[in-house]
């Protein structure tokens, strides 16, 4: 009650008191979530809570005290949730502040992710077979090690995000929880989305080491798979659609307007996935566990295969071009992925297809996307299906040969191969020129017929004017292009945790703290003696930049609901 009740420009000093005081007073209930819980005990956690909310907003999260509170104060709340006759209410109080400071926390968490990248180096360990994955440290961030407190600050910032969403999926129920109850709360912005939803992925990967200062969810597996669901989604047609004005189904729209938001959203998602590096803790989901779910795989397919399909806009053009590298280097853990775990059906062998044109598998992981596929017998009686198969090993450099696929297609019925070639004929995909003419000749009646190469309309097509996405600029945009006044010296970011020195500049604590380090204690600026000690937090800087990139502030507090409260979301939580 002490703690809570401080004014919230007195709260930084009181960080790391407070996140030790929610401990020691919340750590035996949130081990036991199934005893009551008392509706003074939920409001009173409620109030706790938002004080950590309020105080992390104010103070941001550049400091391992300011995350782990947070986490310790979403935790709080999210037990809540957790017990029998839990108080929604409580949790709808929480959400308030919680709304008003996502875009905050989201430019806090990319940011300091972004520069933590270069020292705690994660390093992926992916397990064959869908079996997941874990991260790797380098050994100075282990415990009394150099980067020890920066390994600490980026396993608590993934702890920020899996409690985040920890508290809207257990509001709305794990199989309720969609892509647009991700995309509602974080304000239909793509860069706030993926940073929340991949740090919850990457939060406590199989094999991983817990992190010793971050609390754990009961129920982790069932929230990483609700996220998961809820990321792989964001690119459907309804998520892009979702605030055209000619959304309502008897709108009269130009096809190929439709079609080109469409491909600008999937190409934003592209573009935003290569900077957050999503694409490594999606393959690194134990898919073929008892904790993942293997019936999401298709949907990675579509996502990745919409990612690097072609008919995007110049303008986005570089940037999907990035996120094709990565997937180019992570082939053989895609295929790894894919190949055990396919399935014969039409759309996966579709966007399988697309996925091989871009970046092909090994001959070997063809060999056993094959046998996957064939050892399901209803894709004999699936024509389309099967002429997806043979795109697929044509994208993938494999010609008929003894194998598999050449003695099903050789060993059809003539009516079936009949539909076979309509359907191979009327390709409307990707396809390396010349790779289907060796499996034509497996067709008797493709030898007496000219066949146009399928897939060319697709190559070559302008871009139609893309309608501009209404509200604000999106987060992404605005990282990208910040104001020269609101960004570190010494390594041009955005300042996260600004700190001035005795002669003016203005640095990002941890940047300036490790230069100092690494200099023996000299100004990178104008090289004389200078300690961290004597550069003061800029407290009205960094709340100009709070200002600069959202239009709430901390200081709407419990007032207000704010434009990322989300009607929908509300309601959803009202009638729980």
């Amino acid at each position: 009650r002490h703690q809570s009740s401080q004014p919230i420009g007195k709260a930084h000093p009181l960080l790391p008191s407070c996140g030790q005081h929610c401990r020691l007073h919340l750590r035996d209930l949130i081990r036991r979530p199934s005893e009551p819980l008392p509706s003074e005990a939920a409001a009173a956690i409620g109030v706790l809570a938002v004080q950590c909310v309020l105080a992390a907003a104010e103070a941001g999260l550049a400091s391992v005290a300011a995350a782990e509170l947070l986490c310790e104060g979403l935790a709080a709340a999210a037990v809540i949730l957790a017990v029998e006759g839990h108080q929604a209410n409580e949790v709808v109080k929480v959400l308030q502040p919680l709304a008003a400071a996502m875009d905050g926390f989201a430019v806090d968490i990319f940011s300091t992710f972004w520069r933590l990248d270069d020292i705690v180096r994660p390093r992926w360990v992916f397990l064959p077979h869908g079996q997941g994955g874990y991260v790797k440290h380098p050994e100075e961030t282990g415990p009394f090690q150099k980067h020890a407190k920066d390994l600490r600050l980026y396993q608590a910032l993934q702890g920020v995000c899996i409690w985040i969403l920890a508290l809207i999926v257990r509001a709305v129920g794990y199989s309720q929880f969609t892509a647009f109850c991700l995309w509602d709360f974080c304000n239909e912005d793509v860069l706030q989305a993926l940073v929340f939803a991949k740090g919850a992925l990457c939060f406590q990967q199989a094999g991983a080491a817990e992190a010793a200062c971050v609390r754990v969810p009961h129920d982790l597996p069932e929230l990483r798979n609700a996220i998961l669901g809820a990321l792989l989604g964001l690119g459907s047609q309804d998520v892009a659609f979702l605030r055209c004005e000619d959304a309502h189904p008897e709108a009269n729209v130009d096809i190929t307007v439709r079609n080109e938001t469409l491909h600008h959203h999937r190409a934003l998602l592209a573009a935003v996935a290569a900077d957050t590096g999503v694409l490594d803790c999606l393959l690194a989901y134990p898919w073929a566990t008892g904790f993942g779910d293997v019936s999401r795989l298709p949907a990675l397919a579509s996502v990745l295969a919409s990612s690097v399909a072609a008919g995007f806009e110049p303008s986005m053009a570089q940037d999907v071009a990035l996120f094709l590298q990565q997937i180019a280097g992570r082939s053989a853990e895609l295929w790894g992925l894919l190949a055990p775990l396919a399935v014969a059906k039409r759309g996966f062998l579709r966007d399988c297809a697309q996925l091989a044109f871009a970046v092909p598998p090994a001959p070997d992981d063809s060999t056993s996307f094959f046998q996957t596929c064939l050892s399901d017998p209803a894709i004999m009686a699936d024509p389309q299906a099967l002429a997806a198969l043979i795109v697929f090993a044509a994208n993938a450099g494999c010609g008929p040969g003894a194998d598999a696929l050449t003695n099903t297609v050789s060993s059809l019925q003539p009516e079936v191969q009949h539909e076979l070639l309509f359907r191979l004929k009327a390709w409307h995909g990707s396809v390396r020129e010349g790779a289907l003419a060796p499996w034509y000749v497996l067709l008797p009646e493709a030898s007496s017929q000219g066949l146009p190469a399928p897939g060319e309309a697709l190559h070559g097509t302008a871009a139609a004017q893309v309608p501009p996405r209404p509200g604000r600029s999106g987060l992404r945009e605005m990282m990208l292009s910040p104001p020269p006044e609101f960004c570190c010296q010494l390594d041009g970011k955005l300042l996260v945790d600004p700190v001035r020195s005795p002669m003016g500049h203005v640095f990002e604590r941890s940047v300036l703290a490790h230069a100092l380090e690494a200099s023996g204690g000299m100004c990178p600026m104008t090289g004389t003696p200078l300690a961290l000690e004597a550069c003061q937090r800029d407290p009205q800087l960094r709340g100009q930049i709070v200002k600069w990139f959202g239009p709430i502030g901390v200081d709407d507090g419990l007032g207000a609901l704010g434009t990322c409260a989300q009607p929908a979301l509300h309601r959803k939580l009202a009638m729980h």
